[in-house]
C-alpha cells in the first residue's frame, strides 16, 4: 500500500468518525467530577497474521501466523469527544520453520510508535484510529543468526469495550487491525487492557 494511499484512508476514517460522533454527548463516558483526564492503557493478547508470508522456495517451512501482542497507551481525555494519545508496544506478525539439511527459524516482530484518535461510540464502546508507523524487525536463525530492523509507515484500526471497577480503574476487551504498510504487514490483534484514569482536573 502506498504512503499516498495509506494517508488518504486515516483522513478518511478521521472525517468518517468526526462526522458521526461530534455532537452526540449522550454517548459520552461520564467524568468523575473532572473535565480533563489522562488515562493510561496497558494490556496483552494475541494476534494473527493474515498477510501472504513468502518463504524461501524448495525448502519445506512449517508457518506460525500469529504470536503474542503488548500494548501501552497513553490518552488525554478533554471536555469534548475527541480525544488524543500516543500508542507502543511490541507485536509478533509471524515466524516460521525451514526443515532441511539444516533446519532454521524467521521471525518477524514489530514495535508501533502511533499518534491515536479516540471517540466513544456508546457508554462503553469506544473507536480507535492511529497513523505513525513500525520498527519491523526478522531475526533469521539458519547457520548463523541475522537481525535487521527496518522503519514501516503505517496505521491502527481499533475498537474497546470497557468494564468499570471504581472511578479510576478498568478493564477493557480490544480488537485492533496493525498494519504496516510499507512492508504489507497485516495482522489483527485481540487483548485485555487494564485501564487507568491516572490523573483528573
Amino acid at each position: 500500500m502506498s504512503t499516498r494511499h495509506t494517508l488518504r484512508l486515516l483522513c478518511l476514517l478521521s472525517c468518517v468518525m468526526t462526522s458521526l460522533f461530534t455532537g452526540t454527548p449522550a454517548c459520552a463516558q461520564p467524568h468523575p467530577d473532572s473535565s480533563y483526564a489522562v488515562v493510561l492503557y496497558g494490556g496483552a493478547g494475541l494476534t494473527r497474521y493474515v498477510a501472504a508470508i513468502n518463504t524461501p522456495v524448495g525448502v519445506r517451512a512449517s508457518l506460525h501466523p500469529g504470536g503474542a501482542a503488548f500494548t501501552l497507551r497513553a490518552m488525554w481525555y478533554p471536555d469534548h469527544l475527541l480525544r488524543v494519545g500516543i500508542e507502543t508496544g511490541w507485536v509478533r506478525f509471524y515466524s516460521y520453520t525451514l526443515h532441511g539439511a539444516a533446519d532454521g527459524n524467521l521471525t518477524t516482530s514489530a514495535a508501533p510508535l502511533l499518534l491515536v484518535f479516540s471517540m466513544p461510540v456508546t457508554e462503553r464502546l469506544n473507536a480507535y484510529v492511529g497513523g505513525g508507523g513500525y520498527y519491523v524487525s526478522s531475526k533469521l536463525d539458519f547457520e548463523g543468526v541475522v537481525r535487521e530492523t527496518k522503519f514501516s509507515q503505517g496505521y491502527m484500526l481499533g475498537a474497546s469495550y470497557h468494564f468499570p471497577l471504581n472511578e479510576t480503574l478498568g478493564l477493557a476487551a480490544e480488537l485492533k487491525w496493525y498494519n504496516a504498510s510499507q512492508f504489507e504487514d497485516g495482522t489483527f490483534c485481540a487483548q485485555a487492557m487494564i485501564v487507568w484514569r491516572c490523573l483528573s482536573w
